[in-house]
Formats: C-alpha cells, sequence, structure tokens
C-alpha cells in the first residue's frame, strides 16, 4: 500500500518542469508556495503537509488548463 500525501498524488507536482537524470526516476517541481519543497525538484514518493489532491489526475499547469493557479 502506498503512503498517502505522496507527490505523484499531488497538485503541485508539475506536469511541465520535470527531469530525469541519468536514467533515475522521474524528478519534477513543487509548485506549492506552502511546501518546504517549493521550487525543488522532487521524486513521486516525496511527502509534505503542503499535498492537495490532484483531482482528475491535474496539476496546476497541467497543459490544457486556462491559466496557472495563482496562491496568495
Amino acid at each position: 500500500m502506498r503512503a498517502v500525501n505522496q507527490c505523484l498524488d499531488c497538485r503541485y507536482w508539475s506536469d511541465m518542469i520535470a527531469k530525469c537524470d541519468g536514467g533515475g526516476p522521474v524528478q519534477a517541481m513543487c509548485l506549492n508556495k506552502a511546501s518546504r519543497n517549493y521550487m525543488k525538484y522532487t521524486v513521486d514518493k516525496v511527502t509534505c503537509d503542503g499535498w492537495s489532491q490532484a483531482e482528475a489526475g491535474f496539476r496546476v499547469d497541467s497543459p490544457g488548463e486556462p491559466f496557472y493557479e495563482v496562491q496568495s
């Protein structure tokens, strides 16, 4: 069973900013200003208190979304 609140299921784990160094796991950027991982590349199994469910798999920067969600 997977742990809850993993980046893989978080709406702030970027769909557009990601990398894979040397054939390793995919790392995507965290776009949640409230997270300790903000603007850092994380793998899918990282957890944090800023996690928010990605409804229907959509991220805040999903292609086809009208615009990037602005956090205040």
